[in-house]
């Protein structure tokens, strides 16, 4: 019960701060990727992940030059 509560605050902390998309992951649910990426490798004896996806505009993306210098979120 209380892995649920705390999964609910951090979900409901990055929705407060205009993240929509979150998931919490074990470890273990995340499949394998090229050595230095791979979640294992860096994250070393993490049980869990937390991943969220923030909106970039399309016009950053689509910039001719210097595309993320136009994009700064803090």
């Amino acid at each position: 019960m209380r892995k649920k509560g705390i999964e609910a605050q951090i979900k409901g902390f990055l929705t407060g701060k205009g993240i929509p998309i979150t998931g919490i992951s074990a470890m273990f649910h995340i499949p394998k990727v090229p050595g230095d990426f791979s979640p294992q490798t860096i994250l070393k004896g993490a049980k869990s992940i937390i991943c969220y996806g923030v909106p970039i505009p399309k016009g950053v993306i689509y910039a001719d030059s210097d595309n993320l210098a136009l994009y700064c979120r803090y």
